[in-house]
């Protein structure tokens, strides 16, 4: 998705919808300017009047040239999951971190790899009968982007996806005061 940095969030957040993407290039005239993620969204803003600037970020690149292993490196340093690829300052394209984590399983390091080895112990969940505030709470707070959601006898019901949260709930949220929300 592209936006220009000008334009309502209200506008991005639609884009990002209709796209079923969560990252977005932002770009002032034909210069890219920043990047704007789901998880910006869920900063307090009103979306019916604030800027795509207000919430995008600078951002780590890579040229065509660049290894696997850098933009690794970038994606986890620069806590992104885009990475534009540039040439003489124009966009070529974007890795983003699916299709970079989809290479993994052909490199013959990864071969031996098991889930267990790579499991978290003590996990953070959620309930389904947490409020939404909760969860984005625990998720800013922890810096996690997904929560599983687990019953009252620990059983994974689902999971709770930032970018879920960004596109399917404030989307439709109007603001009637500063304070106050409703959905439409």
């Amino acid at each position: 998705v592209r936006i220009d940095a000008n334009e309502h969030v209200s506008k991005l957040l639609a884009a990002l919808k209709k796209a079923n993407e969560s990252n977005a290039l932002v770009f002032d005239g034909k210069n890219l300017v920043g990047l704007v993620s789901d998880s910006n969204l869920l900063r307090n803003v009103d979306v019916t009047t604030a800027k795509v600037s207000s919430l995008m970020r600078t951002f780590p690149s890579v040229s065509p040239s660049d290894s696997f292993e850098r933009m690794a490196l970038l994606m986890r340093d620069g806590d992104v999951r885009l990475l534009p690829v540039l040439e003489k300052g124009r966009v070529l394209g974007v890795v983003n971190a699916q299709a970079l984590l989809s290479r993994l399983p052909n490199h013959p390091v990864f071969d031996s790899i098991r889930a267990r080895d790579m499991a978290s112990l003590n996990p953070l969940f959620i309930s389904p009968t947490d409020t939404l505030d909760h969860a984005i709470r625990l998720m800013k707070d922890s810096r996690v982007r997904n929560l599983p959601v687990l019953d009252k006898n620990k059983k994974p019901v689902g999971v709770l996806r930032v970018g879920g949260l960004a596109t399917d709930v404030l989307l439709p949220l109007n603001r009637a005061g500063k304070s106050s929300f409703k959905l439409d």
